[in-house]
């Protein structure tokens, strides 16, 4: 049987493939009341996404008993899972909130034959200095060719997955870097600021270093390949402004003498983390092509 999607490394086969799949998208509003006339509106974020799948399980076809069972696992043990259709469609990475279970059928001792589940799924972003689980969680998880699925495999620029994977892993030390700025600013504004000084003098060259990690010019070159070409454009526009920042604060860090300068170092460092933010969920869905089209295509990284 042909899998139908992947929760994390449960597969959920053809011939068991939801009876409904509904998703929820909320934007949040505050009101704002006002004397005498209505109240006002505003804008205060966006809730994460809501997913409803409805399973249908038959003892012809598997365990449902194991099957539930391995819900609930997922649900107790607050797995955070990717969700992946086989067609390599990536929806991003959730969380089971509830799993209900209505019997359909037993056999004349109770054991279960057949049973409908529902489960909502909550999208869970997780911590903002770190980009989220890629796509595809192992090798493990069998994506079954014979159905066609609807996936371009162009063949990969040279050290494409190194690209990923590294942009990834300095993403991450951008936040911890704006973290170590903010910190030596707070040094400054604490009255140690000869202190301060001597850090971020220190500091500065590893931001340099940093900025020169950034593979831009890789996804530069990648966004001319059709199939991957907007998230590697997007990729590519905020590892360049990343890049400018970093260089800027350590520009800034290099020459500061004041608390001030200081604080005029910290910045630009945030503004590169903003930029590495914006660029995470495209990375994400370029590191789960790239590790879905390998295993379709023969290619490995």
């Amino acid at each position: 049987m042909a899998v139908y999607m992947t929760l994390g490394k449960l597969e959920v086969e053809l011939l068991s493939s939801p009876t409904s799949f509904d998703s929820r998208s909320t934007t949040n509003y505050g009101e704002q009341p006002f004397i005498g006339r209505k109240a006002g509106l505003q804008f205060t974020g966006h809730s994460p996404d809501d997913i409803a799948i409805s399973l249908r399980l038959h003892s012809m076809f598997g365990d449902p008993a194991a099957r539930i069972q391995q819900l609930q696992d997922i649900k107790n043990n607050t797995e955070v899972f990717p969700l992946v259709f086989a067609s390599g469609e990536y929806k991003g990475t959730f969380v089971l909130k509830t799993v209900d279970t209505t019997t359909t059928q037993t056999d004349g001792t109770g054991a279960l034959i057949s049973a409908d589940v529902s489960c909502t799924l909550a999208e869970y972003v997780g911590d903002p200095a770190k980009p989220n689980p890629p796509g595809v969680s192992s090798a493990s998880v069998k994506i079954n060719t014979s159905s066609a699925p609807v996936l371009p495999v162009p063949t990969p620029p040279t050290n494409f997955f190194t690209s990923v994977q590294n942009a990834i892993t300095i993403a991450g030390k951008v936040g911890e870097a704006a973290t170590k700025v903010n910190d030596i600013v707070a040094t400054a504004a604490n009255g140690d600021l000869l202190s301060a000084v001597g850090v971020a003098g220190a500091y500065a060259p590893q931001l340099t270093e940093m900025a020169q990690q950034l593979p831009v010019e890789q996804f530069a070159d990648l966004s001319e390949v059709k199939n991957i070409a907007v998230d590697s454009g997007n990729v590519a526009r905020n590892l360049a402004t990343a890049r400018n920042n970093l260089n800027q604060g350590a520009t800034l860090l290099q020459n500061a003498s004041t608390l001030s300068g200081l604080s005029s170092a910290a910045l630009p460092v945030q503004n590169a983390l903003a930029a590495v933010q914006v660029a995470g969920p495209a990375l994400a869905r370029l590191d789960a092509h790239a590790q879905i089209g390998s295993r379709l295509a023969g290619v490995t990284p």
